[in-house]
């Protein structure tokens, strides 16, 4: 089935020409219940055939456990973007980047295979100091002209820290991700399950609420290393106690 016409994709080979170096598109299909998969196994072949630095790999879900928990892929469609770099966080989309999503799909195939996208080096450095795990997940629709740059900015963050997992999820194809997440309009960004973002956030303000979560963070972290401390603390003083019981029943013992 042809899912790009014959201009649009001649259009695509000539944006893709400013790819510099090879990236790979990782693609998780199922056999059965997945409506999408064969739409965008299609997708990425036939980009492929106007991108020679365009590598293509497809994975059934139930046959490749291994590469699926790599990836921590649980859905299908599943396109996973990489550079071959380990400095980069996890690139994905859940569902077909059609629509207005094609636009974001060229342009993070043209700036994994030039190693980062084009941000502020300041922009850059703070993305870079995120130092606790970050799931983004920006939900769209092909229709929704505002979508794109959130999903860019969450690739962005992916692709200057390995600590961030950026995706894109198409809420027709995952009716129960919208439902739990109660999207009622797009695009919505949620941040590890508990920062809720509706509309379109300069980068800036999304760094910044980023941030905020790193001081939750480190602030759990800590707490939860005082009680692990605390704990050991009981635990030495207790072995102390016992020591010092079984010493003095030795000596009244002798005593005796």
């Amino acid at each position: 089935m042809v899912v790009i016409d014959e201009g649009t994709l001649s259009q695509i080979g000539e944006k893709l020409k400013e790819m510099t170096n090879p990236v790979t598109a990782i693609i998780f299909t199922a056999e059965d219940g997945c409506e999408y998969c064969k739409d965008a196994e299609n997708l990425l072949k036939e980009i492929q055939s106007v991108a020679p630095k365009l590598i293509v790999k497809s994975y059934l879900l139930s046959k490749n456990a291994a590469e699926a928990k790599k990836y921590r892929i649980e859905k299908t469609p599943a396109i996973i973007l990489e550079n071959g770099s380990s400095k980069i966080g996890l690139l994905r989309y859940f569902g077909l980047p059609a629509g207005y999503e094609m636009s974001t799909f060229l342009s993070d195939l043209i700036d994994l295979s030039r190693g980062e996208p084009k941000i502020s080096s300041s922009l850059k450095e703070q993305v870079r100091s995120i130092s606790f795990p970050v799931h983004i997940q920006v939900f769209v629709t092909p229709q929704c002209p505002y979508c794109p740059p959130a999903v860019k900015l969450a690739h962005d963050f992916a692709m200057l820290n390995p600590n961030v997992t950026g995706d894109m999820v198409e809420v027709t194809e995952f009716p129960d991700l919208s439902e739990k997440y109660n999207v009622m309009g797009v695009p919505k960004t949620v941040i590890n399950e508990t920062l809720e973002l509706e509309g379109a956030y300069p980068i800036d303000v999304v760094i910044k609420k980023i941030l905020e979560l790193n001081k939750n963070y480190d602030t759990q972290n800590r707490e939860e290393i005082e009680v692990i401390n605390m704990e050991k603390c009981l635990e030495a003083y207790d072995q102390l106690l016992e020591k010092k019981t079984g010493l003095g029943e030795k000596l009244i013992l002798s005593l005796h």
